[in-house]
């Protein structure tokens, strides 16, 4: 698997994987964090964040490097897009607004397969791929 399709999201993921890793973000988040998993497992991010647990759940969950990294990437573009177009995505119908928020089938499924078409300058200041909204919208719309 090559760097280049690992970051234009070129590598599909399964919903169950998404919704697998998101089930164990929310009970992470429900615990202490005297109770998170503080092994080092070598990676480059903060286990005492969120983010760091969940990429040391991943990396548990995928042993092979490229795919952990691939789906790691996507987990967060997922997160993202849905956190930077939540308006747009409820007044779609794609998704409902609630403490935990309610991702229907189809668009979760665009996200899990579809590649990240979209290059974009990030707050860091390197430039990074993503999904585009009106694809992610206009496949939504075909599956429903």
């Amino acid at each position: 698997m090559k760097e280049d399709e690992i970051l234009k999201g070129l590598i599909p993921w399964t919903i169950d994987e998404f919704k697998d890793v998101n089930a164990h973000l929310y009970h992470l988040l429900q615990r202490p964090k005297d109770d998170w998993d503080f092994a080092d497992i070598n990676l480059p991010i903060d286990v005492y964040e969120p983010i760091g647990q969940i990429a040391q759940y991943m990396k548990k969950k995928y042993d092979d490097d490229s795919f952990f990294k691939a789906h790691f990437i996507r987990y967060n573009n997922i997160l993202r897009f849905l956190r930077e177009y939540k308006g747009k995505l409820i007044h779609s119908g794609f998704l409902e607004d609630g403490a935990i928020p309610l991702i229907k089938d189809q668009l979760l499924k665009c996200l899990c397969v579809m590649p990240f078409s979209e290059l974009r300058l990030t707050d860091e200041g390197f430039m990074d791929y993503c999904f585009d909204l009106n694809e992610v919208i206009l496949k939504t719309k075909e599956m429903m």
